[in-house]
């Protein structure tokens, strides 16, 4: 009996470990992908940490507009959607810019 509740002790905290593991692995940074080769390689140009005072990415998906903000070391710089693949939200997930939409 004691042997079954260490084993069981043992799997949960294996268990919240690799949990653990995984939240610590979740992408942290936000960027832009210039084109479609540096999609496929996991390059992310202006990339920085998503909770970071000077960087941001401002989409302006509300009103459509043709194109994003960054702000990267504090210096904003405007791009055309149509000039770049895609970007990195802070949420982790990759979109692609398909016209003036993600």
């Amino acid at each position: 009996m004691k042997t079954r509740t260490i084993l069981i002790d043992f799997v949960a905290v294996l268990a919240f470990s690799l949990a653990a593991t995984a939240q610590e692995t979740t992408r942290k940074t936000t960027g832009v992908y210039l084109t479609a080769a540096d999609y496929e390689a996991g390059r992310l140009s202006f990339e920085g940490d998503s909770k970071s005072k000077g960087h941001k990415l401002e989409m302006h998906d509300v009103r459509n507009k043709p194109y994003i903000d960054v702000t990267h070391d504090s210096a904003k710089q405007r791009y055309a959607k149509s000039d770049l693949f895609g970007y990195r939200a802070k949420d982790g997930r990759d979109y692609r810019f398909v016209g003036n939409l993600e």
